[in-house]
């Protein structure tokens, strides 16, 4: 019998394409963000930028900022976890030279140290929690307009949101730089 047809193995493989995905999606995210800005930087340099295209350098820059963070954390945290999910797939085996995951694992591993701690990309992220950045454009994403196969799921990440609010709210109230540090990563 085929290894995926395991449920404990299905899961684990859906679970690590659920993350590789949801990393994409968010790095894929950010880079449209630095490159419209990068671009807009570019275009300042030979011409002078109307006022419209100054604010979009803004607030693209600004995005940029927020989600680099996100991105570098998020990304790196799912490699760790999919490597170690890949080892463990792929039993003892996993561990030896010729199988690819014991060189994934050892990159994986250096991803959330070589850029920035992981705890450092949560340290840079903190403030676009806090201020409703990451809160905001998750709202805007709602707006959306979505196929009706979408609408529950649509629905759900309604709720989920509400969720989120009210857990910022809560660490918001208590007005306590350590407390904020240290729920950062969980928000």
């Amino acid at each position: 019998e085929k290894i995926i047809n395991f449920p404990a193995v299905y899961d684990m493989l859906s679970r690590m394409k659920a993350k590789l995905d949801a990393g994409r999606s968010l790095l894929y995210c950010c880079a449209r963000y630095v490159d419209i800005y990068k671009a807009l930087e570019d275009i300042a340099r030979d011409t002078k930028l109307t006022p419209e295209e100054r604010q979009e350098m803004k607030k693209y820059t600004r995005l940029a900022d927020a989600f680099t963070p996100l991105a570098k954390g998020m990304n790196s945290e799912y490699a760790n976890q999919n490597a170690y999910d890949a080892i463990s797939i792929h039993g003892g085996s996993g561990f030896i030279m010729e199988y690819k995951c014991q060189r994934l694992f050892r990159d994986a591993r250096i991803f959330s140290i070589y850029e920035g701690t992981t705890q450092l990309q949560v340290v840079a992220a903190i403030r676009y929690i806090t201020n409703g950045t990451y809160l905001s454009i998750i709202k805007e994403m709602l707006e959306n307009e979505v196929s009706d196969d979408l609408k529950p799921l649509k629905e759900r990440v309604a709720k989920l949101v509400n969720l989120y609010e009210a857990a910022i709210n809560k660490v918001k109230e208590a007005n306590d730089q350590a407390v904020h540090d240290f729920l950062a990563r969980r928000l």
